[in-house]
């Protein structure tokens, strides 16, 4: 590891949709005041999904990126769609510590897009195992 603190923290959470509103958008910002710092919150549509039950056209928001920048982005996964592709990119950085060290090897790493990922023409057998692994979306 070439860096001075954490620069990209993954929280995988069993929890309802990741919007900034939300205590862990909330606790992210926390950890991306540290510059170059990102955090990418994410939980499962399942669990979204029962979240949502009772609350008719609630988030789809399967995770939320939020960096050093102060940007928050929502990442929706759109019925239908199996999963979400985040794009990120790197960005160097200069670190300095308390008593004057420099990293000058360090990144950053920023939100540089998404999209949902899905099947376009799924013979049967894949048909019966979404449908098996996601009762809600069909």
């Amino acid at each position: 590891l070439k860096s001075i603190g954490p620069n990209i923290v993954f929280a995988l959470l069993m929890d309802g949709p990741q919007i900034s509103e939300r205590w862990s958008g909330r606790y992210a910002l926390t950890l991306t005041e540290d510059p170059g710092s990102s955090v990418l919150t994410m939980t499962s549509m399942a669990l979204i999904e029962r979240s949502n039950f009772n609350r008719p056209g609630g988030s789809r928001s399967i995770a939320l990126w939020r960096d050093d920048t102060g940007r928050a982005v929502s990442l929706e996964c759109p019925k239908g769609a199996l999963g979400v592709l985040l794009t990120l990119s790197g960005h160097r950085l200069d670190e300095l510590t308390i008593d004057g060290r420099q990293n000058r090897d360090a990144y950053a790493w920023r939100y540089s897009g998404h999209r949902p990922i899905s099947l376009r023409n799924p013979d049967e057998e894949t048909r019966t195992l979404i449908r098996w692994a996601d009762p809600y979306n069909n």
